[in-house]
């Protein structure tokens, strides 16, 4: 696996396609030996929406460009009140847009 580099930004978390709340988020993307992209990192949010965030179960978080990055909630155990941890699949941002 091959380290392509971090994300970071605002954006808005949905849930089933609506917007749930606005959000921050610190990603790093990797290349499977296959060409595959994923990434990991952690989702900032107003306390009041983790919860629900994490009892959700199709999130996707919509960046600054407008592109969709599909989430799962990581780690339930390890989230801060006004974060949690995500895996990233589906259609990442192209290679040369991750920071070193």
């Amino acid at each position: 696996m091959k380290y392509l580099g971090s994300i970071a930004g605002t954006g808005v978390l949905l849930s089933d396609g609506i917007a749930y709340a606005d959000a921050t988020y610190e990603l790093e993307g990797f290349m499977r030996k296959k060409g595959q992209m994923t990434g990991s990192g952690e989702i900032g949010l107003k306390s009041v929406f983790v919860k629900g965030a994490i009892a959700r179960k199709d999130l996707q978080l919509r960046i600054a460009d407008g592109q969709l990055l599909d989430l799962a909630i990581a780690d339930t155990k390890t989230c801060a009140p006004d974060r949690i941890v995500v895996d990233i699949s589906g259609s990442l941002p192209v290679k040369g847009d991750w920071r070193h």
